[in-house]
């Protein structure tokens, strides 16, 4: 590849292409080509993306949890963020829709950049968004390149690595809480003319929220007790 090309897995809008591979009882999953945009690739270049996807799915769907030649192919440490950011705010949109990877010059994929987080944090009425247990990406409708990763022992490794570098530094639960007040502080007359203008609190019925506090104070109160046990769930699941 002379270029690096950005690309994203979501629902189809321009010219796409779909993977080999599906999970059961879930459709393909469908890649578009986001940069550069079709009109300016050649037909060697679009069929060398669509061949290149198509040649690492087949390679990790085969490849058994003690695989290393799938490193290769992939940039790990930005797999291992990617999937510890979606599943720490469990984002369900995660991994299926908004999600976008690279593929460099070098011919390795690269997770990122991240995106579209709105259905997080414990937000979602649906697939158990609501719920601090549980990882996305056992979800039906996700690509399985997850669970095959999840699976590998030397990725598995790098991830609990990872989580624990990050839960000892920016994701201690001193840290998190920091954060959370750093952003009521500034956001402090912007909420209030949210509110103002949209009088969703206390509501009864505002798709696809599980939880609507009566006040701003109750909402913050929600987001720092869900966060606390998901990082405590996760922590478990990856020895922490």
């Amino acid at each position: 590849f002379q270029n690096g090309y950005l690309l994203k897995i979501d629902r189809p809008k321009e010219s796409f292409f779909k993977s080999n591979i599906k999970n059961d009882n879930s459709k393909e999953t469908v890649f578009e080509i986001l940069h550069p945009r079709f009109p300016k690739l050649t037909n060697y270049e679009k069929n060398a993306i669509k061949n290149f996807i198509h040649l690492f799915e087949e390679n990790l769907i085969l490849s058994d949890s003690m695989n290393l030649s799938i490193f290769e192919i992939i940039d790990m440490n930005s797999f291992v963020d990617f999937l510890i950011i979606n599943e720490f705010s469990k984002n369900i949109d995660a991994y299926r829709l908004s999600t976008y990877f690279q593929i460099s010059k070098q011919k390795r994929i690269i997770m990122g950049p991240i995106w579209d987080f709105n259905f997080s944090f414990g937000l979602t009425n649906y697939l158990q968004g609501y719920s601090s247990s549980g990882f996305v990406y056992n979800n039906k409708h996700v690509p399985f390149w997850w669970k095959k990763l999840t699976a590998n022992v030397f990725f598995k490794s790098a991830l609990m690595k990872r989580w624990k570098n990050l839960r000892g530094s920016i994701f201690n639960d001193d840290a998190i809480v920091y954060m959370i007040d750093k952003y009521i502080e500034n956001l402090n007359v912007a909420q209030k003319n949210n509110f103002t203008y949209w009088p969703l609190l206390g509501a009864q019925d505002v798709w696809p929220n599980y939880y609507i506090g009566k006040s701003h104070e109750e909402e913050i109160e929600y987001l720092k007790t869900w966060i606390n046990q998901r990082t405590k769930w996760l922590d478990k699941q990856w020895g922490y």
